[in-house]
């Protein structure tokens, strides 16, 4: 028997959405900011403050994060980036669109989240970058991740489109790399209809001299991917000069109330059934002093041998 019949769909992405926010929404219609506007700059500070401090900028989705974080690395044709394969197919088309070619190496079996040990693998001299991402809202091997950027003077940008209420030790996802990216998609704990954050964060959690410099770098190579245009309309400037040539990727000014509002995360129907079979099924584990949001509960089913059991049945 189905587990859903076609009058009672589970519905893909389906969030808390209240009166509060519908009338947040309404109210941005009747402003007239239906692009990037004052909400979006109160987002981005808010969000800032809430992962430590770091520069900020709103995207129209956690692709445009990565894809905006790789062009900031200036990654030139033959850079390697690594990640791995267990992800959406966004973080590998961001590496490429940036000009750069993906590497996969393989995730840790108990974690299903990308293996320092298989990173290590993979580095040649052409490497630039790794990309994890911390799948489901499990946070990656950040601490052996980070030895081997500093090992061998590799960039980071962590893929955190799960992991938003993520720790490691007391610290966000997001804030360990050169860049944190972030979504804001409808199956997502906050919820805009569509978007996402990118992050510099201060390196080592914490700001000096050179994580000031960095940060005023990086704000101004972010500032030219996106247009400059962007800052000036912020500011309520009626003509702007184009100076850059920008990237499309701007915020949208309507949904970012629900992006502020509380963090919901409503967990539903959760099982793994084939054929009305249920699978045996496990969760990956959870490293010590991590905090995992309740973004998804993430069940892995071993279907092997009912796939054996298919294919001799075929050959037979």
């Amino acid at each position: 028997m189905p587990v859903r019949t076609k009058d009672n769909f589970l519905v893909f992405g389906s969030p808390l959405i209240g009166q509060e926010e519908i009338d947040e929404v309404v109210a941005s219609m009747k402003s007239g900011w239906l692009g990037t506007g004052p909400k979006v700059a109160r987002f981005e500070k808010d969000f800032s403050a809430y992962l430590g401090k770091g520069y900020a900028a709103a995207c129209n989705s956690c692709t445009a994060a990565l894809h905006l974080s790789l062009v900031a690395l200036d990654l030139k044709p033959g850079d390697e980036v690594i990640t791995t394969p267990l992800t959406f197919c966004a973080s590998v088309n961001a590496i490429i669109h940036a000009g750069g070619t993906p590497v996969l190496a393989d995730v840790d079996p108990n974690t299903m989240n990308i293996d320092p040990d298989r990173i290590r693998e993979k580095i040649t001299d052409r490497t630039r970058a790794i990309l994890p991402v911390h799948f489901a809202g499990r946070i990656c091997d950040m601490d052996g991740i980070m030895a081997i950027a500093n090992e061998h003077d590799l960039k980071v940008v962590e893929d955190c489109a799960h992991a938003i209420e993520t720790t490691y030790k007391g610290r966000h996802a997001g804030t360990f790399g050169d860049f944190g990216c972030f979504s804001f998609y409808v199956t997502k704990n906050v919820c805009t209809g569509e978007g996402g954050m990118v992050m510099a964060p201060h390196r080592g959690g914490h700001q000096n001299r050179q994580d000031s410099r960095s940060a005023r770098h990086v704000r101004r190579r972010l500032e030219t991917v996106l247009g400059r245009w962007v800052q000036a309309l912020r500011g309520g400037a009626r003509r702007v000069q184009v100076q850059h040539d920008g990237h499309p990727g701007r915020h949208r000014h309507p949904p970012t109330r629900t992006g502020r509002g509380k963090l919901r995360s409503p967990l539903r129907d959760l099982g793994y059934v084939s054929g009305g079979v249920p699978h045996p099924a496990r969760t990956p584990a959870r490293a010590r002093g991590t905090g995992h949001p309740p973004r998804a509960a993430s069940l892995y089913a071993d279907a092997r041998p009912r796939a054996q059991a298919a294919s001799t049945a075929t050959s037979s």
